[in-house]
């Protein structure tokens, strides 16, 4: 076979066809249909969806009234709450609170400070330093379902 250049030689040569992997092919397919076969499934079906919500006023007087003040509220179905709260500088901490709540119920949990509490609670006060507590609440439903949520509230001299 003679070409004009022997450039041409090496571009029309015929190569046998390489096939591709189907290894990367396939792996990227399943992970698709794994993502996708949960999402249909919960689409038709009455899926389960505990909603929770939980507010205080941002600024409270922890040591006159001996406690944090939360709300809790569970939307759609009977729930159980349990709450507490803590504080990093000075390292303080409230007593654990539990409601069980019927649907659209909301209730106002008090978050109990000890006596030793509220006395750091106070010197720090005194001191010029306003304590930030975080207070943990989580929901737990009868089919097993858990919403935890979170906020800070400030403590404020008395």
């Amino acid at each position: 076979m003679t070409l004009a250049s022997g450039i041409n030689w090496y571009v029309s040569f015929a190569r046998p066809l390489q096939r591709l992997s189907r290894g990367p092919i396939l792996i990227g397919l399943a992970l698709i249909a794994a993502a996708l076969l949960p999402a249909a499934a919960g689409a038709g079906s009455n899926a389960h969806h505990l909603e929770f919500r939980l507010s205080a006023l941002p600024h409270q007087d922890m040591v006159g009234e001996s406690a944090i003040q939360v709300r809790v509220r569970c939307l759609r179905d009977p729930c159980t709450v349990v709450a507490s709260a803590q504080s990093k500088n000075p390292a303080l901490h409230s007593g654990t609170t539990r409601a069980q709540l019927a649907v659209g119920e909301a209730e106002t949990l008090s978050l109990p400070l000890a006596p030793r509490q509220r006395g750091k609670l106070k010197a720090a006060l005194e001191a010029g330093r306003s304590p930030t507590f975080t207070v943990k609440a989580t929901a737990h439903d009868s089919a097993g379902t858990n919403v935890p949520l979170s906020i800070e509230v400030h403590a404020i001299k008395p």
